[in-house]
């Protein structure tokens, strides 16, 4: 945005849950390259079988992914406990796969691959989406939706090379290179320092407001 403009709560509880979403759409793919660089894969694949040591220098060892990751998860599954008391509805089969201590949700449990931690996650994060417009009119929606970017801000920023996962909806066309991957891009971690970028050629889409900016990646 090169213009300062007042942006409403509606707006801005509007560019948060975009933001929001697009996060729990990455959030699978983060935790399993996350703890894939504090779990050894012991030289097999996903079929079980051993394979050959790969000549490729191996991840640099992370400990601190199992907590990091560990935490992550114990928050996302208290969040869909609650909505599922709130919306009441049943919530996903998986939620009492979590390692719990005094009755509170801790963390994968002892046995998750990273893998199976992506997969974890990945149906807990499919929940929510498919109640997505539910949760956003709930009077706890906002505040979901700004725990969701503090669930995941720092795991984002320490483990960047997680694998992005391709966005829900087609990204809007680019007027320059044509291509189809205009969204947003956030400078910071407050809601209003967007950008609308093209993702192939780096064209900034000219907005003058924030609806202009709901526009392009709505």
């Amino acid at each position: 945005m090169t213009d300062t403009i007042e942006l409403d709560d509606e707006t801005a509880l509007a560019l948060a849950a975009t933001r929001a979403r697009r996060t729990l759409g990455d959030a699978p793919g983060l935790i399993a390259y996350a703890r894939s660089l504090a779990i050894p894969s012991l030289g097999t694949m996903s079929d079980g079988m051993p394979r050959a040591a790969s000549k490729e220098a191996p991840l640099p060892f992370r400990a601190d992914a199992i907590d990091d990751t560990d935490d992550a998860y114990a928050r996302l599954i208290q969040w869909v406990t609650n909505w599922s008391d709130r919306l009441q509805v049943n919530p996903p089969a998986t939620v009492v796969v979590v390692w719990k201590r005094d009755g509170e949700e801790q963390g994968f449990r002892a046995e998750a691959t990273p893998a199976g931690a992506g997969q974890l996650v990945q149906i807990l994060v499919t929940w929510l989406l498919i109640r997505w417009e539910q949760i956003l009119t709930d009077s706890a929606g906002p505040v979901f939706v700004d725990d969701v970017n503090d669930i995941f801000r720092t795991l984002f920023g320490k483990y960047p090379r997680a694998p992005r996962r391709p966005r829900d909806v087609n990204a809007r066309q680019c007027p320059v290179c044509g291509e189809h991957a205009v969204g947003a891009v956030w400078l910071s971690e407050e809601v209003h320092d967007v950008r609308v970028q093209c993702e192939a050629c780096s064209y900034e889409i000219p907005t003058k407001t924030y609806r202009q900016v709901l526009d392009w990646i709505g």
